[in-house]
């Protein structure tokens, strides 16, 4: 009687232990889906979708096609100068020079307000020397202080008219927002030098993103195309290609 009751005895306790296991592991689930709902709960995404539902899927939505059709490559800034120089013969900053090397060191080395500092000083020393005046203006422009280069450039301009002066004083202009007065700019420029591919560049620039000129645009980038180097011509031809598409399918 007692065999029989062995292998019994050894099955139940086997059956109990099993049993015992299960719940263990059953509650250990239990939990483990307790503390990720605290966690997700918790979590500052959640927290956001459940005050901002319709948005942030909306904003997901955005991201995703983001990701899923990336814009063609953007344009760059205008073309501009790190230092203008003025074609001689320019007699009066021989009297200043050693001061104005020393200026154009600190303008490129970023040292901009002691450049400015040392280009007032120049400009009052040598009235009539352009240089000196115009890579003030550089120096204010990169300040931010772009009332003030456009002023600069515009008595350099009155002195000396010069396609590098017309074209930077335009770069001025667009930043400052004044679009159809840049536009002046860098036609006066291309007035003086035909073949200045900065700005034709720069005016195609502008007529493309900021006056919705596309046949303007067409026509300074192709001049651009023409004057470059072959490096940065099928770059350019995307762009010509990408506006003859915009214009092809304008109404």
């Amino acid at each position: 009687m007692n065999c029989a009751k062995e292998p019994l005895n050894k099955w139940l306790r086997r059956r109990s232990a099993a049993l015992r296991g299960a719940r263990t592991l059953a509650y250990l689930l239990d939990m483990s889906r307790v503390l990720r709902s605290v966690r997700l709960a918790s979590h500052p995404a959640r927290s956001l979708f459940q005050r901002f539902p319709k948005s942030l899927a909306l904003l997901v939505v955005l991201l995703l096609a983001g990701c899923a059709a990336a814009p063609p490559a953007e344009k760059p800034a205008e073309t501009q100068a790190t230092h203008v120089s003025v074609p001689p013969p320019d007699p009066v900053l021989e009297a200043v020079r050693a001061d104005y090397e020393i200026a154009l060191t600190l303008l490129h080395s970023g040292e901009l307000q002691d450049a400015v500092t040392m280009l007032r000083e120049i400009v009052e020393r040598a009235p009539q020397a352009v240089a000196p005046l115009a890579n003030l203006a550089l120096a204010q422009q990169r300040l931010g202080q772009l009332d003030e280069a456009a002023q600069s450039l515009a008595a350099a301009i009155v002195r000396h008219p010069e396609a590098t002066l017309h074209n930077q004083l335009g770069v001025v202009q667009r930043q400052q927002g004044h679009f159809i007065e840049a536009r002046r700019s860098y036609e006066a420029a291309l007035a003086l030098d035909s073949e200045f591919a900065p700005a034709h560049y720069n005016l195609a620039i502008l007529c493309d993103l900021y006056l919705d000129d596309a046949p303007a645009a067409l026509e300074h980038y192709r001049h651009y195309q023409r004057l470059t180097a072959q490096e940065e011509k099928s770059q350019v031809a995307g762009w010509i290609a990408e506006l003859e598409r915009r214009t092809r399918g304008a109404p």
